[in-house]
């Protein structure tokens, strides 16, 4: 029973020899392929090459030539796909790098324009400076003229000065002359007023004396003599007199003539001394005014020069570091341009590479298309040929637990007869 039971077992019914040739292959290893980028889009291909590359059919010993190319043939395509979206990473890269430095040359432009303005500003600001330098040149030759002006007015004031005092001594010596002539004449007056007393007192005395020579009848010579004199005396008198009436007209037209002098001197010293004050007065005022114009034009100088000096500085600084600023962005616009120009290039070279590429990978996308055909009628032609084989299987399953369940009956029953037999054995002995 044991040995019918071995060959059941090992034999079985209706046994298939596939069965065995499927169990007996080796494993066939999967062929490495270059690692897939995530991004790139599913399109087939992808399902297809995991299928190419996953472990072949336990029934299969190596690949036929014609699917080793096609497994070829999908790793080219494969890499070729990783390849053109690496060259789009970096030309998009590229792109981006090109636009910011694009912004940051925009930018820099934008600085330049500003820096340019801020120059032209400065430099309106320097033509400003430059007016008020020249405003201040002119201020100071009108400082310089007022100054001659003034010089000149206080030499026309000193010769007036001297005019007055020069009139002041004449002034003084015809006050003199007059108060001398008025000495004179008051003492022609004193003497023509005792002339005059003593020629009324002879005149008195010599018409007494008539009468009484009348009265007497004085005919002596000798007292006509007398009388005769008296009259020569009194004639000489009058005569005298007439002459000192001559000299006081005279004195008193000289004095009339003296003292319309000294009133027109008068007016004249008044009118000098009235210019002088006003001559004084518009000095005083000229000096103080450009006193006061030197102060400011000294101020302004200092202030300006000081201004000018830090704004030419300032200047000069900010002007030099916007040409070395302006050169290295010239420099940097140039490397920019033939970077751009090298882009550019490259773009080019990778578009018209993406394209081939795109042209070869429809080329590849057909062939792989007729391979996948032919490989979907091997699969459908293997997928029936595993149903049936797992239909077998599954008949042969159920036999082969329906051996078990009758085997296991077996063995109880020989561990029922041993069990026997050792009692047996047991009441024999």
């Amino acid at each position: 029973m044991l040995g019918g039971f071995d060959s059941t077992v090992g034999v079985g019914q209706g046994e298939r020899q596939p069965i065995k040739q499927v169990v007996a292959l080796p494993q066939q290893k999967s062929v490495p392929l270059p690692q897939l980028d995530s991004k790139l889009p599913d399109n087939g291909v992808k399902n297809l090459l995991n299928a190419l590359t996953s472990p072949a059919p336990q029934r299969y010993t190596k690949l036929t030539s014609s699917d080793q190319q096609i497994v070829d043939l999908a790793k080219l395509v494969t890499a070729k796909d990783a390849i053109v979206e690496q060259q789009r990473t970096e030309l998009k890269a590229t792109e981006n790098d090109l636009a910011s430095t694009s912004a940051k040359l925009k930018d820099r432009e934008s600085e330049l324009t500003q820096e340019r303005a801020r120059i032209e500003a400065q430099n309106h600001e320097l033509e400003i400076l430059r007016a008020l330098a020249k405003e201040q040149t002119y201020l100071c030759s009108q400082v310089q003229t007022l100054t001659k002006e003034n010089q000149s007015l206080s030499k026309d004031l000193v010769d007036k000065d001297k005019q007055i005092e020069h009139d002041n001594e004449i002034k003084e010596n015809l006050e003199k002359a007059l108060r001398v002539m008025k000495d004179e004449k008051a003492a022609l007056e004193n003497e023509v007023h005792s002339l005059r007393g003593q020629l009324e007192l002879s005149t008195h005395r010599l018409s007494e004396l008539e009468l009484l020579a009348e009265a007497v009848g004085v005919d002596d010579g000798q007292a006509v003599k007398t009388y005769a004199q008296l009259q020569n005396d009194f004639a000489s008198s009058n005569s005298q007199l007439e002459e000192l009436t001559v000299v006081k007209a005279n004195l008193d037209k000289d004095l009339s003539e003296s003292q319309s002098k000294i009133e027109e001197l008068n007016q004249l010293s008044a009118s000098l001394a009235a210019e002088n004050s006003a001559l004084s007065q518009k000095s005083s005022e000229l000096e103080s005014k450009c006193a006061s114009i030197e102060r400011h034009l000294t101020t302004l100088e200092q202030k300006w020069t000081t201004k000018i000096t830090e704004r030419t500085d300032h200047l000069t600084t900010d002007k030099q570091a916007l040409e070395e600023e302006v050169n290295d962005l010239r420099s940097r616009q140039s490397e920019l341009t033939a970077l751009t120009d090298r882009l550019a290039s490259e773009a080019l070279r990778a578009s018209e590479r993406a394209k081939q590429t795109e042209l070869e990978k429809d080329e590849l996308k057909k062939q792989l298309e007729a391979v996948d055909n032919v490989w979907q009628e091997k699969l459908a032609a293997e997928k029936n040929y595993c149903k049936e084989e797992t239909d077998y299987l599954r008949s042969d399953l159920s036999e082969s637990q329906k051996r078990v369940a009758e085997l296991t009956t077996l063995i109880d029953r020989f561990a029922t007869d041993a069990r026997n037999h050792e009692r047996l054995v047991i009441d024999m002995l």
